[in-house]
C-alpha cells in the first residue's frame, strides 16, 4: 500500500475545519459560539477599523484580535504574510 492510500476500514476525523479565512481546530472554543454570532463578529471586527482615527487604537483593536485568534487555538503562522499590509495600512496611510 502506498503512502497516499488509507488502510480499509481505518476513518480519520478530521483535526482541523475550513473557514472563511482558513482553517481552525475543531476543538476550538471558538466553535461553541452559534455561527451568526461569529459571522457577526467577523464583520464587527473587519468593519470597525475603517472608523477609527487614531493608529494607536487600531493597534490595540489588533493585539485584540490576536489574542482571541490566541484563546481559539488557531494557527497564526499563517498570518505573517499580512504583516506587510498591517503596517502599510495602520501607519502609512493614518491621518498626520
Amino acid at each position: 500500500m502506498s503512502t497516499g492510500e488509507a488502510a480499509i476500514g481505518v476513518t480519520r476525523r478530521p483535526r482541523m475545519r475550513r473557514t472563511l479565512l482558513g482553517v481552525v481546530p475543531i476543538e476550538s472554543p471558538l466553535y461553541a459560539f452559534h455561527p451568526v454570532t461569529r459571522l457577526l463578529s467577523l464583520v464587527v471586527l473587519s468593519v470597525l477599523p475603517i472608523f477609527i482615527d487614531v493608529p494607536e487604537m487600531n493597534m490595540a483593536l489588533l493585539i485584540g484580535v490576536i489574542g482571541l485568534l490566541r484563546f481559539g487555538r488557531v494557527d497564526i503562522s499563517g498570518l505573517r504574510i499580512y504583516l506587510p499590509l498591517v503596517f502599510m495600512v495602520a501607519f502609512l496611510c493614518s491621518p498626520l
